[in-house]
This record gives C-alpha cells, structure tokens and sequence, in this order.
C-alpha cells in the first residue's frame, strides 16, 4: 500500500550524513487499495495452500530426493563437458 509516496529508486545523502530515498508524492485524492487481500491477522500471511513436501523437519519422499540427485548429477555433468569442450577449443 502506498502511504507515503511511490519509491523512485533515487538515494540522497543527507549533510549530516544520512541517507534517505526521494519519494513521488501521491495526488491529493485518496484512492481505495486495489492489490491482493490484506491480512486481517498477522498469522495469515503465508497461507497460500498446502505446504509444499519436505523441508525443515520432513524430509523429502525418497523418490523425490532420487530424483533430485539424479538431477543435480546430470546438471554436473553437462557443466563439466561444456568446461572441457571450450578448454580444448583453446
């Protein structure tokens, strides 16, 4: 929600050595916030559907966990080829 201006990226230092981002000022109408829902607890934030599979305390299925190995071998590998391909090439 804009409350206090739209950010435009520009940092300026301040003389006594602070910094701080110039903002726009928004026009003198109030406008209704149009965005996603907010939150009416501060709980609700992440909720967002069922929680993906493993993770901090679960670990993941064990075809899952194969399949990614698996994955991360071949992405490896192909890095390895293409590294020996372009020293050979000089």
């Amino acid at each position: 929600m804009l409350e206090h201006g739209i950010e435009t990226g520009i940092i300026k230092r301040l003389p006594h050595g602070a910094y701080v981002e110039l903002r726009q000022p928004l026009g003198p109408f109030r406008l209704q916030y149009q965005g996603a829902p907010v939150p009416k607890r501060m709980n609700k934030l992440a909720v967002s559907g069922a929680p993906p599979t493993g993770g901090l305390l679960v670990a993941d299925p064990p075809a899952e966990r194969d399949a990614l190995a698996a994955a991360a071998y071949a992405a490896g590998q192909r890095a390895r080829t293409a590294l020996r391909q372009r020293q050979e090439r000089g």
